[in-house]
């Protein structure tokens, strides 16, 4: 269970359900007993709600959703969860959504939009430079429950459609933050990379002039998380540009010129599996409010979070939960910040003998205060 005084992420693309394996008349579905295969959404889905399940994130990000798969989240993780997603084709229904789901006894939707990664961000549907496929991203304003609230969801109705409180009630909130989720163009042999570098730059300039945002509904010095599956390893460009080139040993000077940014300096983002506090080094004695904290040694679990189908497929890392460093979150080299992280994981998607749930595993991560 969460406590007042953190925050569970997680990241976890769910693998887009394949009409021809949902076909109840295809053969192959009633006569082939492989679970070391992909399987037909139908017979991954409970086991996949069963990890969220298990995990309690308090905001989750999933990718690759097709609208029959919201509804099933929806109505799996049933009246818990609060959620806003379109389709990536039309901005409604169609297509893959990069919806984001959250806990609605922990925070409240303040206002979502969703943006396109493209030349064209705010045409639904267009393709962007070197992209095989429209892809988008969905970002959201929460706060958290405070004790005014009265725990009603105003999304419940209809939760893809947007909803905004007026600038004097966030002022009321209690405090507030911003997640972003999306998906990357997932092309190799050199396609897709210009997409993946450029769409890192027109996140990073959306979310800078949101940053340099003073006024109640901006995320000046407030908590912003980047959520998603980059399909970018740590050595391209879709991810150095977003971390500003820190794990590189080179650091990015800004983004392109395209999308400007309103500052000469970027703002970029921690990797949240970088910024883990551990117990045993020096951080950590300034970090953790309480000498008995419990405090991981290393991250936990597994290192790759794309497995594909089989237990014999090359695994890449390519997910990641990202935070800004714009002195919201502590890392070594800032011993100030509200939120430090505590745990970082990456979550099996199957087990010895049974169904893989995904081609990727979920990514988790708390965030604790102090």
């Amino acid at each position: 269970m969460s406590s007042p005084n953190t925050l569970k992420l997680a990241s976890f693309n769910i693998r887009f359900s394949r009409p021809q394996l949902e076909d109840p008349t295809n053969a192959w579905n009633k006569t082939n007993p492989n679970l070391d295969c992909e399987r037909p959404w139908c017979e991954r889905r409970e086991g996949l709600v069963d990890q969220v399940i298990w995990e309690e994130p308090d905001i989750l990000g999933f990718q690759e959703v097709l609208n029959n798969q919201l509804d099933d989240l929806a109505r799996l993780l049933g009246p818990s969860y609060g959620h806003a997603g379109v389709g990536r084709n039309d901005g409604k229904t169609a297509g893959e959504a990069v919806p984001i789901f959250w806990r609605k006894d922990r925070v409240k939707l303040l206002s979502v939009q969703h943006f396109w990664l493209s030349e064209e961000p705010e045409v639904a549907g267009s393709v962007g430079w070197d992209a095989g496929l429209t892809r988008m991203a969905t970002l959201a304003h929460f706060s958290f429950l405070s004790a005014n609230d009265n725990h009603r969801d105003p999304t419940s109705d209809d939760a893809r459609v947007q909803y905004s409180h007026s600038r004097s009630a966030i002022e009321k909130e209690s405090e507030d933050f911003f997640v972003l989720n999306t998906h990357y163009d997932h092309r190799c042999m050199l396609q897709g990379i210009a997409a993946r570098k450029h769409s890192s730059e027109l996140i990073l300039a959306k979310l800078n002039q949101l940053m340099t945002d003073s006024s109640p509904g901006g995320a000046h010095n407030k908590l912003v998380v980047v959520l998603g599956d980059l399909n970018s390893p740590a050595n391209e460009d879709g991810y150095r540009v977003l971390t500003g080139h820190r794990y590189v040993g080179t650091r990015l000077a800004s983004a392109s010129a395209q999308f400007p940014i309103a500052s000469n300096a970027a703002i970029t983002f921690l990797d949240s599996r970088h910024t883990l506090f551990r117990r045993g080094t020096t951080e950590t004695v300034s970090a953790t409010p309480t000498s008995n904290s419990l405090v991981l040694d290393a991250p936990f679990g597994e290192h790759f979070t794309y497995t594909g189908f089989s237990s014999n497929a090359q695994q890449t890392l390519v997910d990641y939960v990202l935070l800004a460093d714009n002195g919201a979150i502590k890392c070594k080299e800032r011993d100030r910040g509200l939120w430090h992280v505590t745990k970082y994981g990456v979550i099996p998607n199957h087990f010895g003998d049974g169904v893989w749930v995904s081609d990727h595993r979920m990514v988790t991560v708390t965030l604790s205060k102090g």
